[in-house]
């Protein structure tokens, strides 16, 4: 059993504070699937279009369904929500891999992931979809290095070279 000195650090119950694989693993599945489009209240354009809900490809058919500046607006306007779809699927790629590598012990890199879907989501009113994974990764990273685990240092990899299976550690 650990003394009163293991277990407080700096004023830090780390026993209480420890992060899991699972927690990681939790969060990833809390946030997936949860932003894939614009989700908020906008005034969009002259007409101040409200795009909350819409997706692209119905703001193309509105725009194929009107004619002169409303059909400019829309056009415009499913650009837009294009961009919004397309970084919400590019911050859920990033957020995937981030679950990923942490899962597979690879935590450096796995919390750049997370901090890359956090940054593209960040552009949108939907900021902190991805903290919670971020934040998780963080931990389970400060839990290993509080408690001396190498792995925070170096990413395992098992290579097969013909029969042989060698271990290749590279440095991060």
């Amino acid at each position: 059993m650990a003394n009163a000195s293991e277990e407080t650090r700096n004023g830090i119950d780390w026993q209480r504070m420890e992060m899991s694989v699972d927690d990681v693993t939790n969060a990833y599945q809390q946030a997936a699937g949860r932003w894939s489009n614009c989700d908020w209240p906008t005034a969009f354009g002259r007409s101040s279009l409200d795009l909350n809900g819409l997706k692209s490809s119905q703001a193309t058919l509105l725009a194929r369904a009107t004619a002169g500046r409303e059909s400019e607006e829309w056009r415009a306007a499913a650009r837009w929500l294009g961009e919004i779809e397309e970084a919400a699927r590019q911050a859920e790629v990033e957020a995937k891999a981030a679950m990923h590598l942490a899962t597979a012990g690879r935590l450096p890199e796995a919390l750049r992931h997370a901090q890359r879907a956090v940054e593209i989501s960040g552009a949108y009113p939907r900021a902190r979809i991805w903290e919670p994974l971020r934040a998780a990764i963080a931990g389970l990273l400060g839990t290993r290095r509080h408690r001396n685990d190498p792995s925070h240092d170096v990413e395992p990899r098992t290579v097969r070279e013909g029969a042989a299976q060698v271990r290749v550690v590279a440095a991060n």
